[in-house]
């Protein structure tokens, strides 16, 4: 993936980057072209998920090397992000931070690495190479507990939105 945009300089009042930086290998590259596309005062809309943000579920499951690969493997994820450097990315680029707000809670770790780790013995399943409990998950009708624990993370992130102990930031950011 390339981090060149496509637009003049200071064409955009706002920009949206939602689920991206994780993909690509240059994230301060992007930033750096969000801001030029940004005109003066513009905003960057950010959301990434912090899978290396330490103590939380993906980064302990990357320490134990328990599906510790799963997004990179099943969806691209090719960065593990803290909080920290998310933030020190935007501010390399050149933006100010003018909000912030965390997401992915316990809940919502629990979620979203059930999700994944389903996906991912789904397809040792299809290839063959699934060990028995591997099947089972694969096979096992989640819906009805996945759609409940999204239900309690949404309501978990709004209530504990400013608590930095979360997988997720959401931040909004102001080119000077």
């Amino acid at each position: 993936m390339t981090e060149a945009l496509p637009y003049a300089d200071a064409e955009f009042d706002v920009v949206l980057v939602l689920d991206v930086l994780e993909h690509v290998d240059r994230p301060d590259m992007l930033l750096r072209d969000v801001a030029r596309v940004l005109r003066g005062g513009g905003r960057l809309l950010l959301h990434c998920p912090c899978e290396g943000q330490p103590l939380m579920l993906h980064w302990l499951a990357w320490k134990l090397r328990i599906g510790h690969n799963l997004k990179r493997d099943l969806i691209g994820h090719i960065q593990r992000f803290t909080h920290r450097q998310v933030l020190a990315l935007a501010a390399g680029a050149g933006l100010r931070c003018t909000m912030v707000r965390y997401q992915y809670h316990l809940i919502g770790q629990i979620t979203d690495f059930l999700v994944f780790y389903k996906k991912w013995c789904r397809q040792k399943d299809e290839s063959g190479r699934a060990s028995w409990f591997e099947k089972a998950l694969a096979n096992a009708p989640t819906w009805r507990l996945v759609a409940l624990l999204e239900s309690l993370s949404y309501f978990e992130s709004r209530l504990f939105a400013r608590l930095p102990a979360a997988m997720g930031i959401d931040a909004v950011f102001e080119k000077q």
